[in-house]
This record gives structure tokens, C-alpha cells and sequence, in this order.
């Protein structure tokens, strides 16, 4: 569970209100009893004390009213938020909802408006979300934990490369390997290639649709130990990289580089690294 201090953010529903000390303003929108809303919060949208980014929905509600949220989202670990009119916080749930979806039961103490915050759990994280809003108090359907390809070691946008390095406090794959993952930021879906380059290790990458629906895995297809991801995005859903070594254990400095367009992969015999 994410804590957070005092917002001091007062709205009412249908104004546009000043957010954390942003330059501009953003819109609370409404939400009402028995009704699902869909969403998506994007790179540009405003952030929190620990730079995750959100979307608030309102509505109001009368004293001693019992009302369910649920928050889910296949993009991101999702985290929500629900306060007063005056912004101070009454409840706040991450992963209450099964796997890495929100869950809040409360009773509303006073007659008024409340906010909704649609928070992702990490900075950087984006993607689709669902917002229910219910009478009463609804127990969540699961009680799994949050899986997938959650935690990241950094963000990667198109025309970017950045260094990394795995690590031997890195975590594992089933295989042993050590793995990270990256954030591909890529706000306007154009198509892309991901290649890295390493010589510690023979690297390999995985794409993943969001939280861990696999797109495809490559070994070797920049040329020599170096592997090249490509993809043509059909929706706006987000994309994380998984990176990790072909061999147990492997650990050493890589740089990744993403550039838009569709890139060949090289035709060429497969690497392997002496102790592979």
C-alpha cells in the first residue's frame, strides 16, 4: 500500500482545479452509482508526491452510504485513492482487488463530494483502466496477488538509449537467469525496434503487452550475440521489455536502443557464447 500526505486540492464536480502544484489544470470527471467508466492514463496526465501519474473521476454521496470502488487494469499495477472535498484521504487499496487490481469498501462520513484518484502503483506506468462505483459493500472476486512484469528498472522512448546492467541481486527467471525489465514509452503507438547490444553475455529480449501477455522473444537478430525486437502497435496498450541473458547467471552492462520504425532482423547462424 502506497501512503501519501496531505493533496490540498478542493474541487467540485465539473470545475477544473490547480493539481499539485502544476501549471495547468485538470478536469475532475463524473462518475455515478451502478456505472463503469473506462479510461486511460497517458504520459501527460498529472502526478502524485511519487510520480505515478493519475486521473480523478467525482461524485457525490450522502452520509453513512456504504459504496464499493474497483479499479482494474490489465496495462498496470493499478492503485486508488479516495478522498473528501477538502482532499483528505479516507481510503487507499493497490492490489485488494486480485491480481493487480484496486478494491476499496468504505462508509462515506458526511454528506458531499468525494474523488476517485485512478493511480498507476509505479512512475512511468500507463495504460487502460476500468472504474466501477457500487451501493454497498461488495467483497473483491479474488484474492490473488499482483503478477506479471510489474517492477521496472527504467523507461525507454522512442529515439532513446539508455545503459543498464544485470546484476547479481537482479531477480531470476525460472531458468536462473537474470532479468529486467523496461518501460517502453511510445505515446503515439508508431511502430518501433528495440535493439540492445553486449558483449558480458549472449542477450536476449521479450515484449510484453502490457502486464504479461507475451508478443514475441528474440536471441540473436541484431547480429551477433545481440537480440532485435520490432512491432507495428494496433491499439495504445503499453509494451514492457524484458531483458535477460541466454545462460544461468549471467550478468554484465548492456545499452538499449529503441528508434521508430521496423528494422530487418540479420539472417545469420545462432550465437553461442563459450559456457552457454
Amino acid at each position: 500500500m502506497k501512503a501519501f500526505g496531505v493533496l490540498a486540492i478542493w474541487t467540485v464536480i465539473g470545475t477544473i482545479v490547480p493539481p499539485l502544484a502544476a501549471q495547468d489544470s485538470v478536469v475532475v470527471e463524473p462518475i455515478r452509482f451502478g456505472e463503469t467508466v473506462s479510461g486511460y492514463v497517458t504520459s501527460d496526465d498529472f502526478t502524485l508526491q511519487d510520480n505515478s501519474r493519475y486521473e480523478r473521476f467525482g461524485f457525490m454521496g450522502d452520509a453513512g452510504d456504504e459504496v464499493t470502488l474497483l479499479l482494474t487494469s490489465a496495462d498496470f499495477n493499478a492503485n486508488m485513492l479516495l478522498s473528501d472535498s477538502s482532499d483528505a484521504i479516507l481510503a487507499n487499496n493497490d492490489n485488494g482487488g486480485g491480481e493487480c487490481n484496486a478494491h476499496i469498501n468504505a462508509t462515506l462520513p458526511e454528506t458531499g463530494f468525494y474523488i476517485v484518484y485512478v493511480n498507476t502503483t509505479l512512475p512511468g506506468e500507463v495504460g487502460q483502466f476500468q472504474l466501477t462505483l457500487m451501493r454497498g459493500t461488495h467483497p473483491p472476486q479474488s484474492e490473488t496477488g499482483c503478477m506479471g512484469f510489474v517492477d521496472h528498472a527504467g523507461i525507454l522512448g522512442i529515439g532513446d538509449t539508455v545503459a543498464g546492467a544485470l546484476a547479481a541481486d537482479d531477480r531470476l527467471l525460472s531458468d536462473s537467469s537474470y532479468f529486467q525489465v523496461w518501460l517502453l514509452d511510445n505515446p503515439a503507438s508508431v511502430p518501433f525496434t528495440v535493439d540492445m547490444e553486449t558483449s558480458a553475455f549472449d542477450g536476449v529480449m521479450l515484449l510484453i503487452r502490457g502486464l504479461r501477455e507475451v508478443v514475441t522473444l528474440d536471441d540473436d537478430g541484431a547480429g551477433g550475440c545481440n537480440p532485435r525486437l520490432t512491432n507495428m502497435p494496433q491499439d495504445q496498450h503499453p509494451y514492457r521489455l524484458v531483458v535477460f541473458s541466454r545462460g544461468k547467471m549471467r550478468v554484465g552492462d548492456y545499452t538499449l536502443r529503441a528508434t521508430e520504425g521496423v528494422s530487418p532482423l540479420v539472417d545469420q547462424p545462432a550465437c553461442h557464447m563459450g559456457g552457454e
